[in-house]
């Protein structure tokens, strides 16, 4: 389960990663549980958000969160390039 952050992390250096798990509205069809996404972004230190595109739960603040990420990144390097 790793190997794709590893690989991410090594080919793109340092980007934002959020850890998403979808259909969050189909919880008996579920295959991972909220537990096992926590555990994993814990792990990892990323943040991990439920979502549903059918009831829109979350999707907005995922994207929202991402674009955080991507600004202070962003910010952070504009910084550094002006020391």
């Amino acid at each position: 389960m790793l190997n794709w952050y590893e690989t991410v992390k090594r080919n793109c250096g340092n980007i934002p990663l959020i850890l998403v798990a979808t259909k969050n509205d189909l919880q008996q069809q579920r295959i991972v549980n909220s537990e096992e996404g926590k555990e994993l972004a814990k792990l990892l230190n990323i943040p991990f958000y439920e979502t549903s595109s059918k009831t829109g739960e979350n999707v907005e603040l995922v994207f929202t969160v991402l674009a955080k990420q991507i600004y202070e990144i962003q910010l952070a390097k504009k910084k550094e390039k002006s020391k």
